[in-house]
């Protein structure tokens, strides 16, 4: 304990203690200074008193995390009462890709635990080693799945993980290439991504700086603390947030789902990724590994190279239940009769891109340090209302009509840019808009709908999940 208990008794023994110890410098007979043996000992006691209520109130200020140097129970328990737990550390994760050139004439397998490490740091002398976290095989009866077109070779990925934690077992792109044991069947071994995940474990600083985070108002288990989080933490990927809990009407999984929280958000870090499910037969959903689902780029079937076509051959698929636009969500392709198909049971390769941005949030909000018990968190893709606008502008006597023009294209697009989940599109905000920029004289809106809607020029109001956006291809000014 940072402050010890002390006992009456204690009090009495620092008391005497004074006064038994008397210094001899001062003479018991003769001319001189009198000893203080009363006042003396006692403020002694009271100043070691006065100490530690210093130190209680430094504790609680947590103003000095070296206070806590060999306590750190005491700082975990202040933690606590704010819903806070000390991050252990974590070790780093990624994928391994096994490979060979030729197509396996049996079924390769790599089990669970294999161990594969980067070559020794050429200034540490240190290798860092991870082992994959589940078992994997690559079939031969249906090699040309694991067929990567690009580098003309056959593929297993499998998930590793660091068999250390701490940043220290962190590694690189491209630095796992060795095998620590004899692995038939592959030629060689390497991760096309960093590894990610190593964490430290959390300091006595570290923990003080989040808990008076979470004191002033980021407490991740209210909204405006995890809406807080989401755009400080994410600020370059997510531009708005959006939470619905309770009775909103927007919550449709409420009944369901315990605890359900959505949080619809502006952002979309669009990745591509190609898989080769197997082909069941039409009107089957071929689910994607990787939702929420951006756009499909192709769908082929390798062994014909026949390239199928959507809305003749196939139909791209979204989920629209309660989970839609999230992680959760079963997107994916589903082959339409009487087109073209591959054999049934031969596989499909499907290339798509997805958001990213969503499925990182979800995992950082999953994780032990953020996890709030109780509530289901779920992240979604806010809803895109694409909005057309034309206008009849006067320009100014003076002034350039292809400059005015111009620089009010600009600033529509900019104001458009920066609407949030929610916020409604108004004709007298775009005449805002337009009056700062100079050289207008007259702008009459002869259209703003939503680019469905073919004509008027009515406000646009949109709830909660969803957001104006504007291209530039639906923005048409002419002149008066």
């Amino acid at each position: 304990m940072p402050v010890q208990r002390v006992s009456t008794s204690q009090f009495a023994d620092i008391i005497a203690a004074g006064i038994l110890g008397r210094d001899g410098s001062f003479p018991d007979l003769g001319p001189g200074e009198v000893a203080d043996l009363v006042v003396n000992p006692q403020a002694a006691a009271l100043a070691l008193q006065h100490r530690d209520i210093q130190q209680v109130g430094a504790m609680l200020s947590l103003s000095d995390a070296s206070i806590f140097t060999g306590y750190e129970l005491d700082l975990e328990g202040i933690a606590f009462n704010e819903g806070l737990t000390r991050d252990l550390g974590g070790q780093a994760t990624t994928t391994a890709t096994f490979y060979r050139s030729t197509p396996p004439t049996v079924d390769l397998p790599v089990p669970r635990g294999f161990p594969i490490g980067t070559l020794p740091d050429a200034s540490t002398g240190l290798a860092i080693t991870f082992v994959t976290s589940e078992a994997a095989v690559m079939l031969a009866a249906s090699a040309a799945s694991f067929f990567n077109i690009t580098l003309r070779r056959y593929e297993l990925t499998v998930p590793v993980v660091a068999i250390v934690e701490g940043t220290s077992s962190q590694a690189g792109a491209g630095r796992l290439t060795r095998p620590l044991r004899p692995l038939a069947g592959f030629t060689g071994v390497t991760n096309t991504r960093a590894a990610s995940g190593g964490v430290d474990l959390e300091t006595n600083q570290q923990l003080i700086d989040r808990n008076l985070i979470a004191v002033i108002g980021r407490e991740l288990a209210t909204p405006n603390g995890a809406k807080r989080v989401v755009l400080d933490d994410f600020s370059g990927d997510v531009d708005d947030v959006y939470l619905v809990y309770g009775t909103n009407p927007l919550l449709t999984r409420a009944g369901d789902t315990a605890g359900a929280v959505d949080a619809y958000i502006i952002g979309n870090a669009a990745v591509e990724q190609t898989e080769s499910p197997h082909y069941l037969g039409a009107n089957q959903l071929i689910p994607i590994a990787f939702a929420p689902l951006n756009e499909v780029l192709s769908v082929r079937d390798l062994s014909t190279g026949t390239t199928f076509v959507e809305g003749t051959d196939f139909d791209v698929v979204y989920d629209l239940t309660g989970v839609g636009n999230s992680q959760r969500a079963q997107d994916g392709v589903r082959f339409r009769p009487g087109g073209s198909a591959p054999a049934i049971g031969r596989p499909v390769t499907i290339t798509y891109t997805y958001n990213s941005t969503i499925r990182r949030l979800q995992a950082e909000f999953e994780l032990d340090t953020a996890l709030v018990f109780g509530r289901d968190l779920l992240f979604r893709e806010g809803t895109a209302v694409p909005i057309s606008l034309a206008a009849s502008l006067k320009v100014a006597g003076g002034f350039s009509s292809s400059l005015v023009l111009a620089a009010d294209r600009a600033a529509i697009l900019a104001f458009f840019a920066g609407l949030g989940l929610g916020d409604p599109v108004q004709g007298s905000d775009l005449q805002g808009v337009v009056r700062q920029v100079t050289g207008n004289d007259n702008f009459i809106i002869t259209r703003l709908t939503e680019s469905a809607t073919p004509s008027g020029t009515a406000d646009i109001d949109l709830v909660g999940n969803e957001y104006p956006t504007l291209a530039s291809a639906d923005l048409v000014i002419g002149f008066i």
